[in-house]
C-alpha cells in the first residue's frame, strides 16, 4: 500500500481575476461583491481578533487574486494558516482538485 505525506486540504475560495474580502455586514466572505454561503465551516475566527501568525482575524482584503493563483481558505478558520495570512497560492502549487 502506498502512503502519502499529510497535506492540507483547503477550499479555493476565489480564483484568478476575482476579488475576495471579509467581512460583509453579516460576517461573510465576499467574492466579486457577493457573499459566500459556507455551510461546511467548522471553527470560524473572530471577526476582529488581532492579526497574527495563525490568521486569527476573519477580516482581510480586498485581495485581487492574480490570474495564475487561487485564494485558499481552510474550513476550520480559527486554526487555518491559509491565504488570509500567506497570500494567494500559485496554481502550480495545487496538486489535486476535488470536485463535489
Amino acid at each position: 500500500m502506498r502512503s502519502f505525506p499529510s497535506l492540507p486540504v483547503v477550499l479555493a475560495a476565489a480564483t484568478g481575476g476575482e476579488s475576495i474580502s471579509c467581512c460583509d455586514a453579516t460576517g461573510k466572505v465576499v467574492v466579486n461583491g457577493k457573499p459566500l454561503t459556507e455551510p461546511y465551516l467548522g471553527e470560524d475566527s473572530p471577526i476582529d481578533a488581532a492579526v497574527g501568525s495563525n490568521c486569527e482575524s476573519r477580516r482581510f482584503g480586498p485581495v485581487n487574486v492574480p490570474a495564475d493563483a487561487v485564494f485558499a481558505m481552510g474550513d476550520h478558520r480559527l486554526v487555518s494558516y491559509d491565504s488570509r495570512c500567506r497570500g494567494p497560492v500559485p496554481v502550480t502549487a495545487v496538486i489535486a482538485v476535488v470536485a463535489g
